[in-house]
């Protein structure tokens, strides 16, 4: 897992400092008029367009969100500061995160607790920053996310700030993150940070994951609308529910080939996470259930075609098609990728193949008649 974060390293210690530097030595470049940053590089001949009434001080210390940052994600933040980059890639996320030198670029604190705030988050409202305290072996993590979600609430605003949008005094409303525009040149990320093009085996067999949750979840909303709810309607809605966590599950692992770099602490905390998940255990557990839904029913010896008499019958054959097709994905990244993947890659195609054959009898245990094939 990730570790507490304590400055109690020489190289940490150097990091952080660098990073204070190096936003100490912009914001004072961009104040004289000099060279503004732009897209994390520097250019001359331009002046500060903005008053000297409307700029915020830089803080050089780290900000609430900042201190309770893992090492790692510090050190990321360091390298990329170092490269000039406004920006960089959260392992733990996906999310595309923004530096200080994103940031200071807007050079005003814009309210909505960004991540690397360098101007000590002077603007926000709400003076709590998320105290609330994580505790726990994921503590580390937690905080973590919650930071990582504030950033993404705010990026969308800082953008509209840079482009002159913002409202009056640089306050702009809070939203959700729905787009980053990172992806508008066909590429997007793995949880590794590693950018890929969105044709790739990996998005596509990501995608039909995610086509398969959402029909999961319409059966779901189907057999929860019934009119009349069945005790064995409940049980299987409970089931249902508990696959569609497994394929967030599984998605995560076909989004995180964690063998290049396998002694690198993120790989290594990242792996952590994979061995959380039990495909092993959760594939048993759906055998089972195949076994006990498939003892009540009459023995089936001719193809039945996809229906069953009921909308909620008929959404759990669409639900083992789909499902079908998202093991074809899944053994197409494996015969592609299968090198770059540690082994719960395997565990998650085995358990989206037995899936496939629970929505079969899970749809011929509500159906109202099998409609059987005929052959005149």
């Amino acid at each position: 897992m990730w570790r507490a974060v304590t400055c109690d390293t020489p190289r940490a210690t150097a990091i952080v400092f660098a990073v204070m530097a190096l936003s100490a030595l912009v914001y004072t470049t961009v104040r004289r008029g000099g060279p503004r940053v732009t897209h994390g590089r520097f250019f001359s001949g331009c002046t500060c367009a903005s008053p000297m009434a409307t700029i915020d001080p830089v803080v050089a210390e780290e900000n609430p969100i900042e201190r309770r940052l893992t090492l790692e994600i510090k050190a990321l933040h360091a390298q990329a500061m170092a490269n000039g980059e406004d920006t960089y890639i959260d392992p733990c996320t996906g999310f595309t995160v923004l530096t200080r030198l994103g940031l200071m670029r807007n050079m005003k604190c814009c309210g909505n607790r960004c991540r690397h705030c360098p101007f000590g988050h002077v603007n926000v409202q709400s003076k709590r920053l998320m105290t609330t305290k994580a505790e726990g072996p994921f503590a580390a993590t937690s905080a973590s996310s919650a930071a990582t979600s504030a950033e993404a609430s705010s990026a969308a605003p800082t953008a509209a700030a840079r482009d002159g949008k913002a409202a009056s005094g640089g306050n702009v409303p809070k939203r959700s993150m729905v787009y980053t525009k990172t992806g508008d040149n066909g590429t997007s990320a793995l949880f590794t940070g590693e950018r890929r093009k969105k044709a790739d085996a990996v998005f596509e067999a990501l995608g039909a994951i995610d086509e398969l949750s959402s029909h999961v979840g319409l059966a779901r909303a189907m057999l929860r609308s019934a009119a009349e709810r069945r005790e064995h309607d409940e049980a299987m809605m409970s089931m249902l529910e508990g696959i569609q966590q497994e394929l967030l599950n599984a998605g995560t692992v076909v989004a995180t080939p964690t063998a290049k770099n396998p002694e690198d602490e993120a790989t290594k905390h990242m792996i952590t996470i994979l061995e959380g998940y039990r495909f092993l255990d959760k594939t048993e557990e759906i055998a089972r259930n195949i076994d006990i839904i498939d003892s009540r029913l009459t023995p089936l010896r001719v193809f039945i075609l996809p229906g069953g008499g009921n909308v909620a019958s008929a959404q759990l054959h669409v639900c083992r098609t789909t499902c079908r097709r998202a093991e074809r994905r899944m053994v197409k990244v494996r015969d592609l990728y299968g090198e770059t993947y540690t082994d719960h890659l395997r565990q998650a195609t085995v358990y989206v193949n037995r899936l496939s054959d629970f929505f079969f009898v899970a749809a011929r245990s509500i159906a109202e008649e099998d409609i059987v094939r005929k052959y005149n």
